[in-house]
């Protein structure tokens, strides 16, 4: 029972903290603690291994196929990275979105608030790195440093590796899917937003403006279906979250995108030669549920705190 309790502490811990970062989890960690006392100790050392960002390993079984939420959150990624790991991935989600069919990846870029829901199969025994690979965030600055996030252990009986993958890679998703709607629906109004800071970095806008809280800065009907293009003229990477919604990437730099799934935030390219980065996306504005205020950001903290930010509003349209 003791091993349980501290598992189902631990599941919690790391939920809290892909979910909401180490500052709730903190809290959270005492709470629990409290409702066990004879674990205080592990909710203690867990604790200070969370303050000091030391990497907790994790393991999968060889040929065993497991599913893995990756998340880009406050701990232990603050800007956007490449992340890599030895073994096979198989993307099957974005955001809380599922795809038709898995898709396999060697490697994925991952932006500040970003999840991804993946299925990991053990390959050959041995160790594999999961890890976050050098990454330039900044034309002209230094790349970000390698980061190893965790540590995986394959290992267990002789397993057919292959055939384990190939059970896998041959799923699909039978069930209609809301992102076929979207493909389908008609587009009421079209937005350029465009993305910008100043020389000291000091101030970050979108359309020129700074976060104004008392403003309201786009209205939209309910039921309506928007296309929106999001234009980078920053020489670094920003990305684009929306509240309350997700939506459907179009295009990235003007090319065509296929997506199969939808996305609640997405990483905007750098300008390059004077030529912005751009994505557009579709935005279905057709849950009642959301009416009401809500904000669109970049996700990269010290850029949406800095005013990278704006305030939307959905409304009923005329009976």
């Amino acid at each position: 029972m003791s091993a349980i309790i501290s598992i189902f502490l631990f599941l919690h811990v790391m939920g809290a903290i892909v979910a909401f970062g180490p500052t709730f989890t903190f809290s959270l960690i005492a709470g629990l603690s409290g409702r066990y006392p004879q674990h205080g100790p592990f909710g203690i050392a867990l604790s200070e291994l969370i303050e000091k960002r030391i990497v907790l390993p994790m393991a999968v079984v060889q040929g065993i196929t497991g599913l893995v939420l990756v998340a880009a959150v406050p701990f232990p990624i603050l800007d956007t990275h490449w992340l890599a790991l030895g073994i096979a991935l198989y993307l099957i989600g974005t955001d809380g979105t599922y795809l038709r069919r898995p898709a396999k990846i060697d490697e994925l870029l991952l932006g500040p608030g970003q999840r991804v829901e993946v299925v990991a199969v053990g390959g050959p025994p041995g160790t594999y790195h999961f890890k976050s690979v050098p990454f330039t965030l900044e034309s002209g600055r230094p790349p970000l440093p390698e980061h190893e996030l965790a540590i995986v252990v394959s290992d267990g009986p002789a397993a057919d590796v292959a055939a384990a993958q190939a059970k896998v890679a041959a799923q699909t998703a039978e069930a209609s899917r809301y992102i076929e709607a979207l493909r389908a629906a008609p587009v009421a109004k079209r937005r350029t937003f465009t993305f910008s800071r100043s020389e000291d970095r000091s101030a970050f806008f979108i359309n020129g403006q700074l976060f104004d809280p008392d403003r309201t800065d786009v209205t939209a009907v309910l039921g309506d279906v928007e296309e929106w293009t999001i234009r980078n003229d920053d020489n670094q990477l920003h990305n684009f979250h929306i509240h309350q919604t997700e939506f459907l990437v179009t295009s990235v730099n003007r090319e065509s995108r296929n997506q199969d799934s939808l996305y609640d935030t997405f990483t905007v390219p750098a300008s390059e030669d004077g030529r912005p980065g751009e994505i557009t996306v579709v935005i279905p504005f057709t849950n009642p549920a959301i009416v009401g205020r809500f904000v669109f950001h970049c996700h990269v903290v010290k850029h949406e705190d800095k005013g990278m930010m704006q305030t939307i509003e959905v409304v009923r349209g005329p009976k």
